[in-house]
């Protein structure tokens, strides 16, 4: 049994369409991988990890910008380091 496959111009049109398809589909997971490490950082949050939750709340602020922040300055609150803390809350005040 033979078969033969042919290109149809509707195809190779709809080719950009899969393309911003697959971009639109990369940031998702992208978006996606950000909030699985925000959680990630709470638990290190609530485990007195703070140094290794801030490194991770830096990431995702590029996305979850104000509980970022927060927690950031939760983290630094809690490292006893007060300046830090304020530079971080007041961050949440600007993206208000």
């Amino acid at each position: 049994m033979t078969s033969t496959l042919y290109a149809k111009k509707d195809l190779i049109e709809s080719q950009p369409e899969i393309i911003f398809q697959f971009d639109k589909l990369k940031k998702s997971q992208e978006n996606l991988k950000l909030q699985v490490d925000f959680n990630k950082a709470v638990l290190l949050l609530s485990k007195n990890e703070y140094k290794k939750s801030i490194e991770i709340f830096e990431k995702t602020t590029k996305i979850l910008e104000v509980p970022s922040y927060l927690n950031i300055g939760i983290a630094y609150y809690k490292l006893n380091s007060i300046d830090n803390a304020i530079i971080y809350l007041n961050k949440i005040y600007k993206n208000i």
